[in-house]
């Protein structure tokens, strides 16, 4: 159990917070180190009355990761290789900063919550897009497709009430041992990314499939505006193909990003009736 902070204390690891991001912005880069992005969480958990305590030991957590991953490549840069897969490193740091952190335990690594906060957003917006698309379509290729996809979706990233989705669960149990396995936590992160990755590859083969097969009814028609309640207004004149085509290019973007492109499955294959 954390010690909790006093006010005193908090105002302390407060100043040494903004201190660390200021001197770490100029070392490396205002993106990585970003203090703005800081002061932002910090008014929103202020606003919203977060426990502070808890607040504090993530952030400090999270920093002190950041940290350490960027001094180990700052060491490192007399090599010239290592110097040229530091540049690379780093432009992926860059990258998945504009993600939101998906901050489900404190010792959870940068690019886990990262590209959980990817998937989540994900997940609430193109996902959404393709499961509406699949229903219009009312055929049983679809909605066969819809349920395997959203079934896999629920295992990495879905909430029930207070509980976080199945595979994050697994993952907290390994981070909460009392003698923590750093080396099985180091390995289970590895297949949990993996594991995204997978999914986000079978899925994106799959619009792919749909759209080189001629398989959407009327490709080139807008949703009907009854679907689109509650949902984002950039698809509203979109037609189902271009709807396809943009959830391909975000599914792209997080690949990329993440450098994640080479994990993939096999085709999902499901005949009509």
């Amino acid at each position: 159990m954390k010690k909790s902070l006093s006010i005193s204390e908090q105002k302390l690891v407060l100043m040494k917070l903004r201190a660390e991001y200021s001197e770490y912005a100029k070392k490396f880069t205002v993106k990585v180190f970003d203090l703005e992005a800081f002061e932002k969480r910090l008014e929103v958990a202020f606003n919203n009355r977060f426990d502070m305590n808890r607040f504090f030991f993530t952030e400090i957590s999270t920093l002190e990761q950041l940290k350490e991953k960027m001094d180990e490549k700052l060491r490192d840069k007399e090599n010239p290789f290592l110097a040229k897969v530091d540049k690379i490193l780093e432009d992926n740091v860059k990258k998945i900063a504009s993600y939101p952190d998906y901050d489900f335990h404190s010792s959870a690594s940068y690019e886990l919550k990262k590209i959980l906060g990817a998937l989540k957003e994900f997940n609430e917006k193109e996902y959404l897009w393709v499961e509406i698309i699949f229903k219009l379509e009312n055929d049983s290729f679809f909605l066969k497709l819809m349920h395997y996809f959203h079934k896999n979706l629920h295992y990495l990233i879905g909430e029930t009430g207070r509980s976080y989705a199945p595979r994050i669960e697994d993952h907290v149990l390994l981070l909460d041992r009392p003698f923590k396995d750093t080396k099985k936590v180091e390995i289970d992160e590895k297949r949990f990314i993996k594991e995204i990755a997978l999914f986000l590859n079978e899925l994106k083969t799959n619009l792919v499939d749909i759209l080189h097969e001629n398989k959407l009814s009327y490709p080139h028609k807008v949703l009907p505006e009854e679907k689109l309640i509650h949902i984002d207004d950039s698809i509203k004149y979109m037609t189902k193909e271009k709807i396809i085509k943009s959830v391909i290019n975000k599914i792209n973007i997080i690949l990329s990003d993440f450098r994640i492109h080479e994990f993939k499955g096999p085709k999902r294959t499901t005949n009509r009736s």
